[in-house]
């Protein structure tokens, strides 16, 4: 019984170690833009976007990137696509999105993240509804 009793209490003791590590970073080190290359909503209907996510370690060099991620969702009210799944180690990640207003669009996911090595982490979304 003390056995069981003591096991449980490690399996606890684990759990609360490992959700306290996993925590948002202290430091705003993230940043993303969302630039209009073209928009012609009333023409074509095109929409062409680029987007970047940087992440600015100038004056934390204790900072190490374990995994830095950018995923961009077009939805519309019959089809979804996946625009950017990008993820690496990378300080900064740009991608050229394009869709078209005329798909009757529903939903637009912007979706930006970066982990560090000390398992803190630093994340944004943004969703946008047509």
């Amino acid at each position: 019984m003390k056995k069981a009793a003591f096991s449980v209490l490690v399996c606890v003791l684990t759990f609360f170690a490992t959700q306290a590590k996993a925590q948002q970073h202290p430091h705003q080190h993230m940043t993303y833009s969302i630039d209009t290359v073209l928009n012609d909503p009333n023409g074509t209907g095109r929409v062409v976007l680029e987007v970047t996510m940087t992440v600015d370690l100038s004056g934390h060099p204790e900072c190490i990137i374990n995994n830095s991620s950018m995923y961009i969702a077009f939805e519309t009210w019959d089809d979804h696509w996946i625009m950017v799944d990008e993820n690496g180690t990378s300080t900064t990640i740009t991608r050229t999105i394009e869709y078209n207003v005329n798909d009757d669009p529903y939903w637009l996911f912007y979706g930006f993240s970066v982990e560090y090595a000390d398992g803190t982490y630093e994340e944004e979304d943004l969703n946008i509804y047509f």
